[in-house]
């Protein structure tokens, strides 16, 4: 193979750091070639390191803009929930700590939209009284979401009810439906517990039911896992088999006296918070089947068990495995320059550790669109866990370049200001983590 010409192997010398004299060739008198100081060569350097840092910024940039384009927005196309003015009850302890996980269901009405709402309700053709007894929640599955629950169901009605269905052979089960049940048909999922309706009196009825079945999470926001809570609803909604049983003419309201939560309402690993139940207005966006109508709606009521996660258990299975890594990041910088393979070796380490501890808590949990709580603040750790790194590098060559300064006044006052970055790392990381942290959840 043929030498590479003289050009290009000056360039390379140069490259590499050699003073190449203007007269040299590739002979044996160059091998002798003196590098240059290391000064020289590291004030040359900050021309390149310059041009790294903006082209890391520039595809930042680039890379945002391009998630961005590629993020689909979802659909703010749905049925609409709201409140109506029938009796409603929540029983639910006070919140741990001040905080409050809780996700509302359905939007509220206005004081003249309620009024308005009541005296529909007084002028309401037919009433159903539902009340809800759940005596097992258990199999909670956050990858559905779904949750498995038995318990028992009653309906009250009156005579002009009854009257309506017996001239359409009809039972009162064929007139609601436990619309999030998932693993069977809803009207199967009672069973009537007497073969027919109990007299109350001249003109009311009542049937009891049992029921067990898997039941949909309509709602799960883990925004600020692992500090949140989880309603476990079941949603008895009116069915209206003959199109003439909408929200004007048959409503469902909620026996807030008797309906409760039973002995067997403990789920592993959450703690109850107490439950709640309430009429709702069900609008569909879809005349469903009928096309002289854009939308229909229909009575709902919702009984809801309502779960959160131990403040305490949450602080100290996530977050104290956390801090103890992330002190040892920030005492990194107090280890003498000396001991540099320690100093950058150590934070490839932590990053390593902080990756498992994120997949640890990550299997929990189902795939979310979006970054929890405890996600922002190991992508605050990662990042320190970088700067890390990168200030180890940059002490190692700094402390280099002190050390072969001449003077020792200049000498030791390179490294004493090297030694002020140093100190000052540990408080810095810290203020931040503190302004991350509350940034992190004010943005869940």
């Amino acid at each position: 193979m043929d030498p590479a010409p003289d050009w290009l192997w000056r360039a390379g010398h140069e490259m590499l750091g050699y003073n190449v004299p203007p007269q040299a060739s590739r002979s044996p008198a160059t091998a002798t070639m003196e590098r240059p100081d290391p000064i020289q060569r590291r004030s040359g350097s900050k021309g390149w390191n310059a041009i790294t840092l903006l082209l890391c910024v520039v595809t930042v940039i680039v890379g945002i803009q391009m998630v961005g384009r590629l993020e689909v927005p979802s659909s703010k196309v749905e049925d609409q929930l709201t409140h109506t003015s029938s009796p409603s009850v929540s029983k639910r302890g006070a919140s741990h700590l001040g905080l409050d996980y809780s996700i509302e269901r359905g939007s509220r009405q206005s004081l003249k939209q309620l009024e308005a709402d009541q005296l529909a309700l007084s002028a309401t053709t037919h009433k159903i009284l539902a009340g809800v007894y759940v005596m097992n929640n258990f199999g909670l599955n956050l990858s559905i979401p779904a949750y498995s629950s038995s318990g028992q169901i009653w309906l009250i009605w009156e005579e002009p009810l009854q009257r309506y269905m017996d001239a359409r052979k009809m039972e009162i089960n064929d007139l609601v439906s436990a619309v999030n049940l998932l693993d069977q048909h809803p009207q199967e999922s009672l069973k009537k517990l007497t073969d027919e309706p109990i007299r109350l009196g001249p003109t009311r009825y009542m049937q009891r039911f049992s029921y067990q079945g898997q039941f949909k999470i309509d709602r799960t926001d883990m925004k600020r896992y692992p500090f949140n809570s989880l309603s476990l609803p079941l949603i008895i909604e009116a069915v209206d088999p003959f199109g003439n049983l909408n929200y004007s003419n048959l409503r469902i309201i909620a026996d807030t006296g008797g309906s409760g939560l039973g002995q067997f309402k403990a789920i592993t690993g959450w703690i109850n918070e107490g439950w709640s139940v309430a009429e709702f207005k069900h609008v569909y966006t879809s005349g469903l089947g009928d096309q002289n109508r854009a939308s229909s709606t229909y009575s709902q009521i919702a009984f809801e068990s309502i779960y959160r996660t131990s403040t305490w258990a949450s602080l100290w299975n996530m977050f104290q495995p956390l801090a103890v890594v992330m002190t040892m990041v920030i005492l990194i910088p107090k280890l003498e320059p000396q001991v540099w393979e320690v100093r950058i070796g150590t934070p490839v380490t932590i990053l390593l550790t902080l990756i498992f501890l994120q997949q640890g808590y990550k299997n929990t949990l189902p795939p979310l669109p979006y970054l929890t709580f405890i996600d922002k603040v190991y992508a605050y750790s990662f990042t320190v866990t970088l700067l890390t790194f990168g200030l180890s590098i940059w002490m190692l060559r700094r402390t280099n370049q002190a050390h072969l300064i001449h003077d020792p006044k200049h000498r030791a006052m390179a490294l004493r200001q090297l030694d002020l970055v140093d100190n000052l790392f540990a408080p810095v990381v810290m203020v931040c983590a503190v302004l991350a942290t509350g940034l992190a959840w004010s943005t869940s």
